[in-house]
């Protein structure tokens, strides 16, 4: 095996990379599904292999758009995903006016120190090619948020590039909280700051919050709340932004001391616990759906309520499982960076 590289981190100490010198991850992916991304400051990861084999691909696929070194690693295979770079290309045209060549380029400088400040992709950054990718999919991002995220969104006009893929709209929702389908936090950030409307006096997290909140249907106020928690931990993707805010009051509160046991506990089904006495309260001052808690004294489950429309489904059927794999793969890729 070839000797590890060495990478410095901002602020951080000299630690060793996970990348060998011809480019394999010195680990396999650690077989767990870290991709050659995983410094602290990157937190792209691939899906564990040995999931995929499990549960096949379907899960972990973006089905009408892909978004950052998700192109690079599948072009040729995802030729099939309805919105493409075309439809990325005509929406980054059109909010570049009058100038777009000259735009982009400028774009592409700007980004260019924040991409390798955290060491995002690094053999590919040298490559103009992956510069303007993430451009295109930093503005196809921002248009959305910009149309679809505002306290009150704006309908799509009929010559807007996007209109040709309105239909797609319900699938971004579930297609952006991708475990792979993300480009760093920080490209979004710097492209919003440079194009940002004399109207835009919010942060980037709240215009993204604002768009996903279509599907978890949270107050103006709790929304308000949760971007300045998320800026202050510093999201690192929009995978982790929307995973952080759903870390509220109820949930980051900690676990009450157990007496250990050798058994793992078993979390029954709805119908048996109906039937061993269980009963069910509706909670109505929750800070999101999954902010559930257990009367132990009285029996009793209190539970938002969880409007089961497309939309939900959208969060439900394939971003929670990246939420848990984000959570799980980079704290275990933090104990090795501290180690």
């Amino acid at each position: 095996m070839a000797d590890s590289k060495t990478k410095r981190g901002k602020g951080k100490k000299t630690k060793k990379s996970s990348t060998s010198e011809d480019g394999e991850s010195s680990f396999d992916d650690l077989e767990n599904g870290t991709s050659d991304t995983s410094t602290q400051n990157g937190c792209i990861y691939s899906v564990p292999k040995a999931l995929v084999e499990v549960s096949g691909t379907k899960w972990f696929e973006p089905r009408v758009v892909s978004i950052g070194h998700y192109n690079c690693k599948n072009d040729a295979k995802h030729k099939h995903i309805p919105v493409n770079q075309n439809h990325k290309q005509k929406v980054c045209r059109s909010i570049l006016q009058p100038h777009p060549k000259k735009r982009m380029e400028e774009l592409m400088k700007i980004i260019s120190p924040e991409v390798e400040k955290i060491e995002f992709m690094s053999e590919k950054i040298k490559n103009p090619e992956f510069l303007k990718m993430l451009v295109l999919d930093g503005c196809f991002i921002l248009e959305l948020f910009r149309i679809l995220g505002k306290s009150e969104p704006k309908k799509i006009e009929s010559d807007h590039p996007l209109a040709s893929v309105a239909w797609a709209i319900p699938y971004f929702y579930g297609d952006l909280l991708l475990l792979e389908n993300q480009i760093p936090f920080v490209v979004l950030k710097k492209l919003f700051e440079t194009s940002k409307m004399p109207d835009e006096d919010y942060p980037l997290s709240l215009l993204a919050l604002r768009f996903f909140n279509k599907v978890m249907r949270r107050s103006e106020e709790d929304l308000e709340e949760m971007s300045e928690k998320v800026v202050i931990n510093d999201s690192l993707h929009l995978l982790n932004l929307v995973r952080l805010s759903f870390i509220t009051r109820d949930l980051d509160k900690p676990p009450a001391t157990v007496k250990k046991t050798e058994t793992v506990p078993a979390i029954y089904c709805i119908t048996k616990l109906l039937k061993a006495g269980i009963k069910i309260k509706l909670r109505e001052a929750a800070d999101n759906f999954l902010a559930v808690k257990f009367d132990e004294d009285n029996g009793v489950i209190e539970m938002p309520k969880i409007t089961l429309d497309y939309f939900m489904h959208s969060l439900l059927s394939h971003p929670i499982l990246s939420f848990i794999l984000f959570s799980t793969v980079h704290h275990i890729c933090n104990l090795f960076q501290s180690s």
